[in-house]
């Protein structure tokens, strides 16, 4: 299992440089274009996290999925595919995206893995930050359909080649700047073309184009649907939070209080297994999804909270030593116990940086709160446990740039 581990590739990591460079070219031919609106600071921070969020749930499970896999591989394959065969590379790659066509469409379908993929499309702008804005318990539902890959006898680490390609490849269809492309292009793979419509709220629109990187499957099974009128972004029950843990929940809290409303066994198995759109009679509170789709005159984008370039300030470089340090992780940490407190850290300091966007009355004693305990905490453990007074005195010289940085530009008016 150790030697297999260490085969595993990190082709995700290695794109980030380039993910990170197509958002800002991306941003910057926007506003060139006139199109400013379509990356705006709250909603890029806040797809940024749902995605560090996601990465971090991949950390901590990510390995117990794929050594599910390689169980059905040694104990229930069927055939033994050579891993060196350019074919079995093309066939596994055409198996995994059927399968991910197969498991994205039964998302959209099921209300309870519905509450998994749902945080990805909750943003109500389409630009290449949305690609990286993912459910972080999606992988629970979604590893599982993969098995008969494994039953089949494709090699585990053929098969994490393929979907790590396939994850990438389906950053490129999240832009509005490029329109329908080349015919045979259009016809055989999912375009951003096609995937504005997936992500589109429009009732046309609604549960279409679920393929990952080829088109066809939607074409085979009904599910495609061409761009015709504009698209709105979103999903019909609008989030209406910067908070990023609400993000992730708020389909099953809101799932959870469904089921508590709701008589009969067999009526909570359907508000679980049926789409999210299915609702009882017998139940007071309403679907997930509203059964009257919305009308172009109702859209308005969610955009409460912090305004003022000065309080973005604050929140954008608060986000971007966040960022680094969750980039920094494996170098910064060692232990058990330092990756617990720094998982703890990134997260408790990205929900507040989402909670000050909102500009609740209480978030700012809050924020004083994380960044006086997070120094503390730090500067404790470098001076007693790791004897190093030097990273101690950095930490809490940090916490005081942070702490005077914030009276400084997060004016108390804000509130």
């Amino acid at each position: 299992m150790d030697e297999l581990k260490a085969l595993i590739p990190q082709y995700i990591k290695y794109a980030i440089p380039f993910f990170i460079l197509a958002m800002i070219l991306e941003s910057l031919l926007l506003k060139k274009v006139g199109n400013k609106g379509h990356y705006r600071v709250n909603d890029t921070i806040n797809n940024l996290t749902m995605g560090i969020f996601s990465q971090i749930i991949d950390f901590i499970f990510g390995l117990s999925f794929f050594f599910a896999y390689v169980w059905f591989y040694q104990n229930c394959r069927l055939f033994h595919f050579p891993q060196n065969s350019w074919y079995i590379w093309v066939l596994c790659f055409l198996g995994h995206d059927f399968l991910y066509y197969v498991f994205h469409m039964v998302g959209h379908k099921v209300n309870i893995i519905w509450g998994s993929h749902e945080p990805h499309h909750s943003s109500e702008e389409f630009n290449y930050s949305v690609a990286l804005r993912q459910g972080a318990f999606q992988n629970f539902f979604s590893f599982s359909f993969y098995f008969p890959l494994a039953i089949l006898g494709f090699h585990p680490i053929t098969w994490i080649v393929c979907k790590q390609l396939n994850t990438i490849y389906q950053f490129l269809p999240h832009t509005r700047l490029i329109g329908k492309m080349w015919a045979p292009i259009e016809f055989l793979f999912s375009t951003p073309s096609h995937h504005r419509v997936h992500h589109a709220k429009n009732p046309q629109y609604l549960d279409k184009n679920f393929g990952g990187v080829f088109i066809i499957w939607d074409r085979l099974f009904g599910t495609f649907e061409k761009e015709k009128e504009e698209p709105i972004y979103g999903i019909l029950t609008p989030l209406g939070s910067w908070n990023p843990l609400w993000g992730q929940i708020k389909n099953w809290v809101l799932l959870f209080k469904r089921c508590k409303k709701t008589i009969g066994l067999t009526n909570i198995l359907k508000v679980l297994f049926f789409s999210p759109s299915w609702k009882s009679e017998r139940s007071s509170m309403p679907p997930s999804i509203p059964s009257t789709p919305f009308t172009r005159p109702d859209y308005i984008k969610y955009d409460g909270g912090v305004k003022g370039i000065k309080n973005n300030i604050y929140l954008i470089t608060s986000y971007l030593f966040c960022m680094n340090v969750f980039l920094s992780f494996e170098i910064l940490t060692d232990t058990k116990i330092e990756k617990t407190m720094m998982i703890l850290f990134i997260v408790f300091s990205l929900i507040n940086i989402g909670l000050l966007f909102e500009n609740p009355p209480w978030a700012r004693k809050l924020e004083f709160a994380r960044i006086i305990a997070s120094s503390l905490t730090g500067f404790f453990y470098s001076f007693f446990f790791l004897n190093s007074p030097l990273i101690g005195g950095v930490i809490i010289f940090g916490g005081l740039f942070f702490c005077f940085l914030f009276i400084r530009l997060f004016e108390r008016e804000a509130y």
